[in-house]
This record gives C-alpha cells, structure tokens and sequence, in this order.
C-alpha cells in the first residue's frame, strides 16, 4: 500500500496556507469501490516476451509506465534513490 499521508498528503501544497491536506486516499478508495461495484476487473499480465525496461525513480509516472509495460510482457526494475517510498 502506498503510504499517502507520508507521500501525498503529507507534501500536499496546502500545508504551507494553514489548510487540510486533499484526501487523496479517500478519493483512491472511493474511486476503486466504485469501479469494482460496476463490475470492474484490473487486466492480467501477458507471458514474459524476453524484453527488460529500467524506470528511473519510483513515482507516480514511473508506477504507471511499469505496470503499463508488465501488462504487455515485458520485465520491469524500477529504480530509485531511496531505499523505501516513505523514506
């Protein structure tokens, strides 16, 4: 599980004007409920074709592009320079 109030609520922009951060892990849980009581199934992976993919740093872009190319067959290492999401 990605750690949000760490990652993105705790960098969330409204912490500098004395506000709440956005609850994006409300939001992410709300929209995965929704999608799974209309039915929704997340895609299976293909067989692996052989190719390797390197993501450089573990955000958002990178988490996307990975599982985009895993879905198609192809390995994917992912690195960044901290040693854990949170840290």
């Amino acid at each position: 599980m990605c750690p949000v109030d760490v990652l993105c609520e705790g960098a969330c922009v409204y912490h500098n004007l004395d506000k709440e951060p956005i609850t994006i892990g409300l939001l992410q849980r709300h929209a995965m409920d929704h999608f799974y009581a209309a039915g929704g199934r997340l895609p299976k992976g293909t067989a692996d074709i052989g190719k390797k993919v390197a993501c450089i740093g573990a955000g958002p872009a990178s988490l996307a592009c990975a599982a985009e190319l895993r879905r198609h067959g192809i390995a994917v290492t992912i690195f960044d320079k901290r040693p854990l999401p949170a840290a």
